[in-house]
């Protein structure tokens, strides 16, 4: 029988690296980014928030301190997106729906760099700003991150209910260009309304169960002044 070389195997082991690398990069993010949110016009604390992301799949925990654990969820469904709203600690739920259409970005829409950088959770970012209505976002983002992990972030900024079409365009034109937002601050009406800074992100394993809202508790419609439509 014919001999191979001894090199040939080791050849082909050679030539699998790169494709087994490619199956690595190319595998989904599956795990937890967690974040710091404070909004000075309300209480002006900071809350720790969780995002935990699976096969495109979001849910988010938000600590209300006294209040307790916020979560919520979004549902795909018939071309839109069903957003639940969960206060534990008061066994309470909102709902509320939103379109499941790509962002229809208008001329308006203008992801601009400001020229300025900063280090943000050991991360060099550079700020891009957009105006939203009544006010506008800054951005600092950052390319250290790898490709699925870029996605997941970005994808889960887009699960957000009733998110300005300007604010979703600017998480996708950052997501193009293989950034991730590290900082978000949102200013309205002159006055910062909310500011959003990331932590880490840990890959871990999650139960698919997490992602399904629970069906122990009553929904009702989420009011329109917190984001809701009024739908059931």
């Amino acid at each position: 029988m014919k001999q191979f070389p001894r090199y040939s195997a080791l050849f082909f082991l050679f030539l699998l690296v790169p494709v087994i690398s490619l199956y690595a990069q190319e595998k989904p993010f599956e795990g937890s980014v967690t974040w710091t949110l404070t909004m000075p016009t309300q209480d002006n604390e900071p809350h720790t928030v969780t995002m935990n992301c699976k096969d495109g799949k979001v849910e988010q925990e938000m600590d209300m301190g006294m209040q307790g654990l916020v979560k919520t969820y979004c549902v795909h469904a018939d071309h839109q997106k069903k957003y639940y709203l969960v206060m534990e600690s008061m066994k309470m739920g909102m709902t509320t729906e939103d379109s499941d259409q790509a962002s229809n970005p208008t001329a308006d829409t203008v992801l601009a760099e400001t020229g300025k950088q900063d280090t943000i959770a050991g991360h060099v970012s550079n700020e891009y700003t957009v105006k939203i209505p009544d006010g506008s976002l800054s951005l600092w983002a950052t390319p250290d991150f790898s490709e699925d992990v870029v996605k997941s972030i970005s994808n889960a900024m887009l699960e957000q209910p009733h998110q300005d079409e300007a604010s979703q365009e600017a998480f996708e034109q950052l997501a193009k260009k293989g950034l991730t937002p590290v900082k978000v601050i949102a200013t309205v009406d002159g006055q910062v309304a909310q500011s959003l800074v990331f932590v880490k992100y840990e890959t871990k394993k999650l139960d698919d169960a997490l992602f399904v809202p629970p069906t122990d508790i009553k929904y009702r419609p989420m009011p329109t002044g917190m984001g809701g439509g009024g739908t059931n």
